[in-house]
């Protein structure tokens, strides 16, 4: 399915800069929901990087920050490579493919299959 997204739909990492204005939110709302594990960052040479997932409108965004409450505990890292590995209980989407396909519910099954490892 990868090749069918748009260049808007493939995830990827963004500044903190972009990622506020992107969100189109303050920061005092950012620091909120990374307290509240809805989102997280990676860091990267000392700086912060938010998956572009986070400010994708077409993503129910309370249903991903259903799905990255329960990867909590896990490094950022893995969060990340859970959204955007293809998975084989999702018929080979990655989870953000699968959200956009509403299969909500599948896709936290397989969240809790991968914090469990």
């Amino acid at each position: 399915m990868l090749s069918e997204q748009t260049a808007e739909e493939i995830p990827r990492l963004i500044g903190e800069p972009e990622f506020l204005s992107s969100a189109n939110t303050s920061a005092g709302s950012i620091a909120k929901a990374l307290s509240d594990g809805a989102i997280f960052f990676v860091m990267l040479d000392g700086e912060k990087w938010y998956p572009s997932f986070f400010s994708d409108s077409s993503l129910e965004q309370r249903q991903l920050a259903a799905v990255t409450k329960l990867l909590d505990g896990l490094r950022a890292g893995s969060k990340w490579q859970f959204f955007v590995t293809g998975k084989g209980s999702l018929g080979g989407l990655t989870p953000v493919e699968a959200l956009r396909l509403r299969k909500f519910q599948r896709v936290k099954d397989a969240a809790r299959g991968f914090a469990e490892r």
